[in-house]
């Protein structure tokens, strides 16, 4: 199964926590198969959004059902560095535990 999220339903520039929140009502971690999440038509994103969103599934889920089940698809590049710098800081965060 295939759960894909279209983040350009709630804007086109993410900044807030709130509105991940709001994107995350549709994420049921439990759930098996794949989580997409589409980037189509995003122009910006904050690191505090990313974080919210894809940061606290990598905690939640752990890296290894995290790899297995999370997609990132049509992401601009400035994007895909802040995803990469989230991860990367909640991955440290989580090997010191």
């Amino acid at each position: 199964m295939e759960t894909i999220i279209q983040l350009n339903k709630i804007g086109t520039e993410l900044s807030t926590r709130t509105l991940a929140q709001k994107a995350k009502q549709d994420i049921s971690v439990s759930q098996t198969g794949r989580l997409i999440f589409d980037f189509s038509g995003i122009t910006f994103a904050t690191q505090s959004f990313i974080d919210e969103l894809i940061g606290m599934l990598l905690v939640k889920l752990g890296k290894q059902k995290f790899l297995e089940t999370v997609n990132i698809r049509n992401a601009v590049p400035e994007i895909l560095t802040i995803i990469r710098v989230v991860l990367q800081s909640r991955q440290e965060l989580l090997s010191r535990k």
